[in-house]
């Protein structure tokens, strides 16, 4: 069988930016410039990613169906030191292994498994002779953002199991597609197959590119574990509300030594003249993107409860509660009201973060369902911490946040973080529905000088009012037709069968290529699970 003929690519109006493709492309070719062709087109829906299930890593990197290591967000007390390179020499990081999607394929067992257990506990006993009837109410919308949360998908025996999809990769995967048209020197690889009509997709693992960041300098690898290790210091294992509370007139008492305040809780019960105030006290609606009649993104996002007491304009000028190295930090995520007790400083939980030693084993993750134009999406996140504990019906996207850590750009005060780097942030956080990005602002040595928080459906208005760099527009309608050619072109429903997805470095172009026999990557547990044909080996083995 001889190659496609190839077609020459048209672009579908626009001027956009860069260059058309200078050669031919075969239909197994997908261009990605010019990327102004996807400003003139309708932005793709998208719906609120809702949770159908979660996992852990140990740290032992043993995998776990549970939440045992979802952690909970509480600001570090900025009015002392945190220097992010403390603990340095613990450092303990995972092993670089191919880990493939296994994890994510046992969530999806397990997540399976519950909801036909809980379809099984309530389903009714029927009578010879009379069978149960079905109704519209029968069918779980896990697309609707009314969706609560993946509870609801096992109430119903007769829904179909949240695990269907179109597409199941984690987030990464998507993170990397959505922002290839502003990342033109980037290059990248992934592996998919097709089975049971679902696409999996997973990164190419390749020894060359281990060996080379083994090759990284110490400094590389020292700015690498500052993101960690501000995570170590902004997050308990248990919830806020289990810390122990001490009386307003104790802590009143410890504050003045000598002449010297504690700027953290100083003023405390006075009013922030620089955050807004959600008056309704609503929460917003994760339906977007949608435009506004000016052009905006509306609903792409949702404020934590807890955070939504107090917002911060995104670009004031003058000073901010985090120029006080507070931020939104204790008094709006975990502020008791008038009550006449605070939070303990001297908590053990919050002392003993202080001594811990970042293990990169460790990782809570979350598994959310999705849609992108018509494209249903399973994907698997993982998740730096939540603002309060999970409950039982409700989705917890809302109350999940990202942290990050970045040195600003003290030369523009307006515009401190570089739009690039918005992008990745933006992104990842859109994807999976996380409203919230809490960044830690740091020097040249690592010292943690203030925290800034984001709302991640701000973003693109921040960089839009700026230099306009890139548009999440663009971002969406690329994913959306990605995903388009990539259903067109994996089109072998075999989970043996297994093909590359390349984008080359300064390369206009996504391709597809099928792979020799012998590379499947899904497990014979997951395949023998979900086969409705009996198979349950696979090349792989069994994994």
């Amino acid at each position: 069988m001889g190659m496609p003929p190839p077609i020459h690519f048209r672009p579908h109006g626009g001027a956009g930016e860069g260059n058309e493709p200078g050669h031919l492309l075969t239909k197994d070719q997908f261009a990605i410039v010019p990327t102004g062709r996807y400003r003139d087109k309708e932005v793709p829906r998208f719906t609120q990613p809702t949770e159908i299930g979660s996992f852990s890593y140990t740290e032992q990197r043993q995998f776990v169906m549970d939440d045992s290591q979802l952690k909970y967000y509480y600001p570090p007390d900025l009015s002392q030191n945190h220097n992010l390179s403390a603990k340095y020499e613990e450092y303990i990081t995972r092993a670089s292994v191919d880990e493939h999607i296994d994890a994510l394929l046992d969530a999806l067992i397990g997540i399976k498994d519950r909801e036909e257990k809980s379809s099984q506990e309530s389903s009714p006993v029927v009578e010879k002779g009379h069978e149960p009837q079905s109704s519209d109410r029968d069918t779980i919308a896990v697309e609707s953002s009314s969706t609560p949360s993946h509870s609801e998908a096992t109430k119903n025996p007769s829904a179909p199991s949240s695990t269907k999809a179109d597409f199941i990769c984690y987030r990464g995967i998507l993170t990397k597609i959505m922002c290839t048209p502003y990342e033109f020197k980037a290059d990248w690889e992934l592996r998919a197959t097709r089975f049971n009509g679902t696409i999996y997709i997973e990164e190419n693992f390749k020894e060359e590119k281990v060996s080379k960041s083994h090759g990284d300098t110490e400094r590389s690898k020292l700015m690498s574990y500052w993101g960690y290790r501000f995570e170590t210091i902004s997050c308990l294992s248990k919830p806020v509300s289990a810390l122990r509370q001490r009386s307003k007139s104790e802590s009143d008492r410890k504050r003045w030594k000598g002449d010297v305040v504690d700027q953290r809780t100083k003023d405390e019960t006075n009013t922030n003249e620089d955050a807004r105030v959600d008056e309704d006290g609503k929460d917003s609606v994760l339906a977007g993107p949608m435009l506004s009649s000016e052009g905006e993104i509306l609903g792409n996002s949702s404020v934590p409860d807890e955070i939504n007491r107090l917002k911060r304009p995104l670009e004031s000028d003058g000073p901010t509660a985090a120029d006080s190295g507070s931020d939104f930090g204790a008094k709006a995520v975990n502020s008791t009201g008038d009550n006449d007790t605070e939070i303990d400083p001297e908590d053990p939980e919050l002392i003993e973060r202080l001594d811990g030693i970042v293990n990169t084993n460790i990782q809570y993750c979350t598994v959310v369902k999705t849609k992108i134009g018509r494209h249903s999406i399973v994907m698997g996140a993982e998740v730096d911490c939540i603002t309060e504990p999970k409950k039982p019906g409700v989705n917890p996207v809302k109350n999940y946040v990202e942290l990050k850590t970045t040195k600003l750009n003290t030369r523009q005060r307006s515009y401190p973080i570089h739009s690039m780097k918005l992008l990745k942030f933006w992104a990842q956080s859109f994807l999976v529905g996380i409203p919230m990005i809490v960044v830690g602002c740091r020097d040249d040595d690592g010292n943690v000088t203030k925290i800034e928080q984001l709302e991640t459906n701000q973003i693109p208005r921040m960089v839009r009012t700026r230099h306009d760099e890139w548009q999440w527009s663009v971002c969406v309608t690329f994913l959306d037709n990605v995903l388009t050619f990539l259903q067109d072109r994996i089109a072998d429903d075999d989970p043996t069968k297994t093909y590359l997805i390349r984008k080359g470095i300064m390369s206009d172009m996504v391709e597809v290529i099928p792979e020799p026999p012998g590379r499947a990557f899904l497990t014979d547990r997951f395949v023998g699970r979900w086969s409705e044909d009996g198979r349950t080996t696979l090349s792989r083995g069994s994994n």
